[in-house]
């Protein structure tokens, strides 16, 4: 009997050794994970900061300078020769402000985000971003040329949303703002937390389908996927400068991401439909 008593005690103790035992392990595999996230980050930061390290924003692009020839308040010449459609991508990164531990995509910035979308379909979304985290945001430049509020949408910006089956998507919606001189901003009302899907004016829920080994135009809005910015929405002739902020933390699947490396809005790239040269 005592030999039974034993026998099952130490089974418990063993049993209570293994648990604690996993629960250890576990633990050291999450610290090391935050450890890694942060000696990364911090990496980054040292890289591309001249002054050291800086936990938020972790760049930021130089000084603001203004426009040689560019008068602001002066709108588009009417007689000015549009041409077709396909201005470019993204040229700048005046400043990125990850949030919430978001590192994803870093190790490539800013080329990651430069250059056409790479879209893989509707029910695949690209990892060829950079997440901004929930909260997070870039301020992307745009000057030779500017974005120009020609015929119809101007600009489309590509995320890596993706169908899980049915219409919708699943979005990490961010909210999109412009401006000629980077200090008044015009923003595109996006609402997820007041709205349903596809979240009118919002970035970030639509799926991409152009990518540079397929036929498909990254300038068509009809075919290349993503959402679609027309500057007339806003009232601006002109823009210099987006703003994409995220609001995944507003948004009830998005938000239960927050927190993890790759959460948040993931920036493929922009696509410039119309550009102005003054």
């Amino acid at each position: 009997m005592f030999r039974y008593l034993a026998l099952v005690f130490g089974s418990v103790i063993l049993m209570y050794g293994w648990a604690a035992c996993g629960q250890s392990v576990t633990k050291d595999l999450e610290s090391t994970e935050k450890e890694t996230q942060k000696k990364r980050t911090r990496e980054f930061a040292e890289a591309h900061d001249d002054g050291g390290v800086k936990e938020s924003p972790i760049w930021e692009n130089r000084r603001l300078t203004s426009l040689e020839g560019l008068n602001q308040d002066a709108g588009i010449p009417p007689d000015y020769e549009w041409g077709e459609p396909g201005a470019g991508f993204l040229q700048k990164v005046l400043s990125f402000s990850p949030k919430g531990g978001a590192t994803y995509g870093q190790e490539g910035f800013p080329k990651m985000i430069q250059g056409p979308p790479r879209g893989l379909g509707r029910s695949k979304g690209s990892l060829h971003v950079v997440s901004l985290g929930c909260g997070g945001s870039i301020i992307l430049e745009f000057s030779s040329p500017l974005i120009a509020n020609g015929p119809g949408v101007d600009f489309i910006i590509f995320e890596n949303a993706f169908s899980y089956g049915g219409k919708e998507t699943f979005s990490e919606p961010a909210k999109i703002s412009v401006s000629i001189d980077g200090k008044k901003w015009y923003s595109y009302p996006c609402h997820p937390e007041k709205t349903q899907w596809p979240f009118p004016q919002c970035a970030g829920v639509r799926e991409v389908y152009s990518h540079p080994d397929n036929s498909i135009d990254p300038y068509n809005p009809n075919k290349a996927g993503g959402d679609v910015f027309d500057l007339e929405d806003v009232g601006l002739p002109f823009a210099r400068f987006i703003k994409i902020e995220d609001l995944s933390h507003k948004h009830p699947d998005a938000k239960l991401w927050c927190g993890q490396y790759n959460a948040g809005f993931d920036l493929d790239a922009v696509a410039v439909r119309w550009g102005y040269q003054p």
